[in-house]
């Protein structure tokens, strides 16, 4: 069984020009990441910005996370200054990386086709917001996939649910749960490779959470599964523990290049 095609997914279409003329551009920005927030408290909680002329520029793109980070709710005693802080990689094809085994995102620098999965799936408290500025698109190939963690948990069969909620498996730092969050509002931790390689270096992993991850993976083919080629120009929100995604693989030779941008925040965390 092949997953269920649910479409491209939501978009935020903007006015560029007005937006660049606005008297008030940090109020104009505000109204923007509003709507974005609404969109990423809804599942399938992620969003795609369109109407934006392609630019190396990121300021918008940090302009609005930076904005989404801040907005409350925040835990008590939260520091603003942390979440400020931006994460910024440069994903493009890069041989050298490539062959680094010990980086975690070393696989993303390959023209190889990604499996559903979570950003900082590593971290303790892994980015609740990732976004995606797309600076140029593979000419063939390349397409983003999405699926829901709603979704993905309603498919699994409940002994499976109690499995993976159990913090057990490793991430490269301790043991930790691959479901967690409310029942209304599941949360996702997921990488299946940086899972295989810190078992493996932990001198493996049992055999029935081979067969639960197995099974998880099986079931990842199955879930409504949102896809769509972003253009250069568009900004690809998400909710990072609320959707999982990946992508296709695309040409050898291509020139792709994507800005990621990692948050931590209070709206979403």
């Amino acid at each position: 069984m092949t997953s269920t095609d649910a479409g491209p997914g939501p978009t935020l279409a903007i006015d560029e020009q007005r937006l660049r003329a606005s008297a008030d551009p940090a109020a104009a920005i505000r109204q923007i990441a509003d709507r974005i927030i609404a969109a990423l408290r809804t599942p399938p909680c992620f969003v795609r910005l369109t109407g934006l002329a392609p630019t190396e520029d990121r300021s918008l793109a940090v302009a609005l996370a930076r904005t989404i980070a801040i907005t409350p709710p925040h835990p008590p005693g939260f520091d603003r200054d942390r979440l400020l802080k931006v994460s910024f990689t440069q994903v493009r094809i890069d041989r050298s990386r490539a062959e680094n085994a010990g980086a975690v995102t070393a696989y993303s620098r390959t023209n190889q086709p990604l499996a559903l999965h979570t950003d900082s799936s590593y971290l303790a408290k892994p980015h609740p917001l990732v976004l995606f500025q797309f600076i140029r698109s593979a000419a063939d190939g390349g397409a983003s996939t999405m699926a829901c963690a709603d979704d993905i948990v309603a498919a699994l069969p409940p002994p499976l649910v109690e499995t993976l909620a159990r913090p057990q498996f490793p991430f490269g730092k301790g043991p930790m749960p691959i479901l967690f969050g409310r029942r209304s509002a599941p949360q996702m931790r997921y990488y299946r490779s940086q899972i295989d390689t810190a078992a493996e270096e932990a001198g493996g992993l049992p055999q029935p959470l081979v067969t639960a991850l197995d099974r998880l993976d099986e079931i990842l083919e199955q879930v409504p599964t949102y896809e769509f080629k972003a253009q250069p120009g568009e900004i690809v929100f998400m909710q990072n523990t609320r959707v999982l995604h990946g992508r296709r693989g695309f040409g050898g030779d291509s020139d792709r290049l994507m800005y990621r941008i990692r948050m931590h925040g209070g709206a979403l965390g």
